[in-house]
């Protein structure tokens, strides 16, 4: 999708809706301490307590892989993630949407 006339592309970023637990040090991925009702991650089915370990084919150990994995998202492309929850990887889609 293009955006609004007026408006630059380098001022959008792809949101999720997904809120770190930016307290978790000692795990491999990221914690999520929530997610947005009705934003990408819940539509997809991820919750609170999940941990990502990967997104759009990257691997994520940590905050910093996840912050740059974001970062190289376009909204409403759908992209792969896995995660874990008490103990079981899994995986789904989600559609990243547009946020200034």
């Amino acid at each position: 999708t293009r955006p609004p006339p007026g408006t630059s592309r380098s001022g959008l970023r792809a949101y999720l809706g997904t809120i770190p637990d930016y307290g978790q040090s000692d795990i491999r991925g990221v914690k999520l301490s929530g997610v947005a009702l009705g934003g990408p991650a819940d539509n997809a089915g991820v919750k609170a307590a999940d941990v990502i370990v990967e997104l759009a084919e990257r691997r994520i150990e940590n905050i910093y892989d996840y912050t740059y994995a974001l970062e190289l998202l376009r909204a409403e492309q759908p992209v792969p993630v896995v995660y874990v929850r008490d103990g079981e990887r899994l995986e789904t889609n989600l559609t990243p949407v547009a946020r200034r």
